[in-house]
């Protein structure tokens, strides 16, 4: 009986440290979690709408810079060389590659360094449309369990078309220039719906290095 009183508070902080936990799991941590419907505004047509005082369309007040291109206005091997450079089990998964985490760990392990990562599409598009709360430069497992806590929102939230197409529409290309539309454009002059194979699969290979894999550069 006297064993059980001396660990009786040890349970109990044992036990409140997991139920803080699944709070702050739920929460997104003490900030709350970014409001991953915000991302409706950044598809084709999301944009809010500004009326007159006769309530007539007047402007559209579109949170990009860049223009925004629908998934079904461009060739089919445009998403698939994404797929298959940064997520082949995309379609699979529900925001986190599980069998890629392990793989990924056993690889640096290995390595002794971080040589091989395991952001899934959904990861990358959570930290590059909220760049407030998940900060490239952190390197740390809270901005990772974070990124993995959206990466869920907002699968829950929209398809896997809807967040394809929301990630070729939030990419980094390099050179400031963000989005499929943008880049196609910069690097090779042309809308994304006229982009060959060919430049599909340097347009897929550019967000791991923009500088590095630059073509005008190299």
């Amino acid at each position: 009986m006297k064993r059980w009183i001396r660990w009786t508070p040890l349970l109990w902080i044992g036990a409140g440290s997991v139920v803080a936990g699944m709070v702050l799991w739920q929460r997104c941590g003490l900030l709350g979690c970014p409001d991953v419907d915000a991302l409706a505004a950044h598809q084709p047509g999301g944009e809010s709408v500004l009326l007159d005082r006769n309530g007539l369309p007047l402007a559209l007040l579109s949170p990009l810079e860049h223009r925004v291109v629908s998934l079904d206005a461009l060739p089919d091997y445009v998403p698939a060389a994404f797929i298959a450079v940064e997520d082949r089990r995309f379609y699979r998964h529900e925001g986190v590659d599980w069998p890629r985490v392990v793989g990924a760990a056993l690889a640096n392990l290995r390595a002794g360094t971080y040589a091989e990562g395991s952001s899934t599409l959904t990861m990358q598009l959570a930290r590059t449309a909220f760049p407030e709360r998940i900060r490239m430069q952190d390197k740390t497992l809270r901005r990772k369990l974070l990124e993995v806590r959206v990466a869920r929102e907002i699968e829950d939230r929209f398809s896997k078309r809807e967040i394809l197409e929301l990630y070729l529409n939030h990419l980094y290309f390099g050179a400031g220039v963000y989005g499929i539309e943008a880049a196609s454009r910069l690097y090779f002059g042309r809308g994304a719906h006229e982009l060959t194979l060919e430049q599909a699969g340097l347009l897929a290979a550019l967000p791991r290095a923009p500088a590095y894999y630059d073509p005008r550069r190299h």
